[in-house]
């Protein structure tokens, strides 16, 4: 009876011996985990606040893209204007 007793409480403290192996595996990895999760985070938040700038600066350029088209149109409409002058001007 001794004997059973001693290879049961062997096996006992084998098996809690490998549980804290195991738990400490499992903390090792939750630690790494959080840490994964905390660098994806502040690279997500990185990346959000570069394409808020790009967007803002997509707007600006857009913008001068369109004042740019408004001064060759009115620009466009005054060569229009002068040749029709200068054609009225020979013709008349």
């Amino acid at each position: 009876m001794l004997k059973v007793n001693l290879t049961h409480a062997r096996a006992k403290g084998s098996f809690e011996v490998h549980l804290k192996k195991l738990e400490a595996e499992l903390k090792v990895e939750k630690d790494a985990h959080a840490k994964t999760q905390i660098d994806l985070s502040a690279r997500l938040r990185k990346s959000q606040d570069m394409n808020n700038g790009l967007e803002c600066l997509l707007y600006f350029k857009n913008q001068e893209v369109t004042k740019l088209s408004i001064e060759a149109f009115k620009l466009e409409m005054e060569l229009e204007n002068k040749c029709q002058e200068k054609q009225l001007a020979l013709d008349g």
